[in-house]
């Protein structure tokens, strides 16, 4: 754009618009108290008794061979628990007494009651 163009920002157009923003009057939102949890305890427990973890096999669809639930496999392996937690675990090779894990847990959408 050009000057005169409506498109046109040039120093002071900016300066202008960024100080007429400020000048507005912004009022607060009125606090929302936020639940420590949204499950309880025993909501929580009686999903643990309904869904007992058990480690599944490791099935791909690349054509990777499927590996059995005990095995590990290097540099990293995914594994899949029955209730729905997803476990990676990977090697350090850099540093020999590190590593990583992640442990996923279903959660939003998935979580809802269908």
């Amino acid at each position: 754009p050009k000057p005169g163009d409506e498109s046109y920002c040039d120093e002071d157009g900016l300066l202008k618009t960024i100080y007429e923003a400020c000048q507005i009057s912004v009022e607060s939102e009125e606090d929302v108290p936020v639940p420590h949890t949204l499950v309880s305890e025993e909501q929580l427990q009686k999903a643990i008794v309904d869904n007992p973890p058990a480690w599944e096999s490791g099935v791909f669809s690349d054509g990777t061979p499927s590996t059995p639930a005990d095995k590990l496999t290097r540099p990293f392996t995914l594994r899949r628990l029955s209730n729905g937690i997803r476990v990676g675990v990977g090697q350090n090779t850099a540093e020999s007494q590190r590593g990583h894990l992640r442990i996923t847990a279903p959660g939003g959408r998935d979580a809802e009651k269908r």
